[in-house]
């Protein structure tokens, strides 16, 4: 009688079968292998691992766009290749966020999207539109969607944009920026974003959408959860805009101040939210009364800053055109808000009058030694639930900020002792509400 045979147990045997069974004795339930199958079978498990390790990753690289190609991310992530071969995405039409930006402030770009990965509600209905100057750069940003993977996010050339948008030939960002300096410029770079989400928009309405378009310098972020659909829900139902009478009326209006009356200073407050047909409304005025872009200068009283542009064009034909905005004071408001007068702020803070602006600048007074101001400025914000603030760095800001929670987001190049301070949940009562 022939010895039984036992099955080896290495993977690397030369036998030509591995028999192997439950209970280690011959058994109907043996399983035989041979070498080849087991390794398709481990090579399989190890390219699943990996793949569940690296699947947001890929997911993100999987909607990046073509250069001829039009991204579509409600929900579903879908690329117009995609889209036509018929998936379906989700009913919501994506609300875009236009930031114009530049190498140096890289940092603070990504500074900006963390703190909106963290505390952006409804993400998946919002697009981030980043305007930088030049093919160089965009290569430099081109990483962030595969960095923030939950954020819709495109990088877009700003030369390109201004030759396929606006028909400009020849343009060179950095030969603008030298000539028409950093204002005139950085004001370009946003009205060519702005014109390019509107494009979009038209020519894919049913997953984009352009009534509402809201701006954003990179040097921002955000303290809070927080819904860029709310913000314009919220304007939607009470267009108003803040101003300072009396105060450097045409100034960031360049050519056109000859054309459009202000009231006053226009940018007293830092949530700029544009409409799609005043955008329209402002580029027939503009080509009618022959604006050009090439005829700007460093001269202070010839300067461009699109908010303000935007701005007294509304203001000059928000009754002829209906566009049912109002205009508000934003020193008055302030003092009736808090039931004071204008003497008792002069008396209690004397140097709020050696400013500028009056809104724009009250970060300068949110000090240790004006509890009472601070009081005031909590109230007026809270009153009309204002998004933003331009704030200084100091200590007393954080507890302002706190304070008053209808903030949501900070602008114009916050300390980075603040960023670190808002991510930790500090301004929202050490809480995380995560929008995923």
């Amino acid at each position: 009688m022939r010895p039984p045979s036992f099955p080896s147990t290495s993977l690397l045997t030369k036998t030509k079968q591995i028999v192997v069974c439950n209970d280690g004795s011959p058994s109907s339930r043996c399983h035989v292998f041979s070498p080849c199958r087991l390794r398709v079978l481990v090579s399989f498990v190890i390219v699943a691992l990996v793949y569940m390790e690296l699947r947001p990753y890929l997911r993100a690289a999987s909607i990046l766009p073509s250069e001829e190609e039009i991204f579509v991310v409600n929900g579903g992530r879908l690329s117009s290749v995609a889209a036509s071969s018929g998936m379906q995405a989700r009913p919501e039409r994506c609300l875009w966020v236009v930031v114009g930006t530049f190498r140096d402030h890289f940092d603070c770009v990504v500074r900006l999207l963390e703190s909106f990965e963290k505390f952006l509600l409804q993400s998946r209905e919002t697009c981030f539109l980043l305007v930088v100057s030049d093919e160089q750069e965009r290569q430099q940003f081109s990483a962030l969607p595969f960095r923030f993977p939950r954020l819709n996010l495109k990088v877009q050339n700003m030369e390109k944009l201004a030759h396929e948008i606006l028909k400009f030939a020849d343009f060179s960002s950095e030969a603008y920026l030298s000539n028409y300096g950093k204002y005139n410029y950085q004001s370009l770079k946003k009205y060519i974003g702005l014109k390019y989400v509107q494009h979009i928009a038209r020519r894919s309405p049913d997953r984009f959408r352009a009534d509402f378009i809201v701006s954003l310098d990179s040097e921002s972020f955000a303290l809070r959860p927080f819904s860029f659909l709310n913000w314009t829900f919220e304007h939607s139902s009470n267009r108003r805009l803040f101003y300072l009478e009396n105060c450097r009326p045409g100034t960031g209006l360049g050519l056109m101040k000859y054309l459009i009356p202000s009231p006053g200073w226009l940018l007293e407050y830092y949530q700029w939210i544009y409409e799609d047909r005043i955008l329209d409304d402002l580029t027939e005025f503009m080509s009618a009364n022959s604006f050009d872009w090439f005829k700007l200068s460093t001269d202070p009283g010839n300067l461009i800053f699109i908010e303000v542009f935007y701005y007294s064009f509304l203001f000059n034909k928000n009754s002829e055109n209906n566009y049912g905005y109002s205009f508000l004071s934003s020193l008055q408001t302030f003092l009736n808000v808090n039931n004071i007068t204008e003497d008792q702020l002069k008396a209690y803070v004397p140097a709020i009058y050696g400013r500028a602006n009056f809104l724009e600048d009250t970060r300068v007074h949110v000090r240790s030694q004006f509890p009472l101001f601070t009081r005031w400025l909590t109230t007026f914000y809270q009153h009309y639930s204002l998004r933003t603030f331009k704030p200084e760095d100091d200590p007393s800001i954080w507890e302002f900020l706190k304070e008053s929670r209808s903030i949501q987001v900070v602008v114009s190049d916050p300390a980075e002792a603040l960023y670190s301070k808002a991510m930790t949940g500090f301004f929202n009562d050490g809480t995380y509400m995560s929008p995923f």
